[in-house]
């Protein structure tokens, strides 16, 4: 009967052991306050914000589902702050904030920070990344967001030409001087005229 006691509590402490692992693989915690932001910004190896597009469970199926499992999350990047980044840039966490995985909703905007590793860039719960509602107009001090600039507009080069046209001159410059000296004996003449005496 002792024996059937003792099989009896060995298999429940087992039990309990199993399920309380299969709920947590680890506890996350942190010390407030946080690092400043721009400890998070010299720490991260690539910061960029943009929209979450979509996941990616690989333990969808698994029959054990762990608070730790890697899920990694597509974001359609609008703005480069640090490193280098592709147009849709894949970014790994942790499944829960129990483990200190950072929780996204697609459709929203996130300023991301990541590091990089082995299977590429990841990020968690104290990382610095957070959700924003717009494009940050201020960074960072030493990030230099990497903007494309506008196309300039097109300019056409207009050339105006004036054509400076000679006057128009009504002779030559001797027959100009005999002109104006008949003119003068005329009016010599006429005044002459006008002072004689009537008889």
């Amino acid at each position: 009967m002792k024996i059937v006691r003792v099989a009896a509590m060995v298999a429940m402490v087992t039990s309990l052991a199993v399920l309380m692992g299969t709920g947590s693989a680890g506890a996350c915690s942190a010390v407030a306050p946080g690092p400043a932001e721009q400890t998070l910004f010299d720490q991260a190896d690539l910061v960029f914000e943009g929209v979450a597009l979509a996941s990616q469970d690989p333990n969808t199926t698994a029959t054990m589902i762990s608070s730790a499992d890697p899920i990694t999350w597509t974001f359609s990047v609008e703005q480069v702050v640090k490193g280098t980044a592709t147009a849709t840039q894949q970014v790994t966490t942790v499944r829960s904030e129990a483990s200190c995985g950072f929780t996204f909703v697609v459709g929203h905007r996130y300023r991301v920070y990541a590091k990089a590793g082995g299977a590429g860039f990841t990020t968690g719960l104290f990382s610095g990344t957070r959700e924003i509602t717009a494009l940050s107009t201020t960074t960072t001090t030493g990030s230099v967001p990497t903007t494309v600039p506008p196309d300039p507009a097109p300019t056409t080069a207009v050339t105006v030409v004036v054509e400076r046209q000679p006057l128009a001159r009504t002779g030559s410059p001797v027959a100009q001087v005999v002109a104006v000296g008949l003119g003068l004996v005329a009016l010599g003449s006429l005044l002459a005229r006008t002072r004689r005496p009537i008889p």
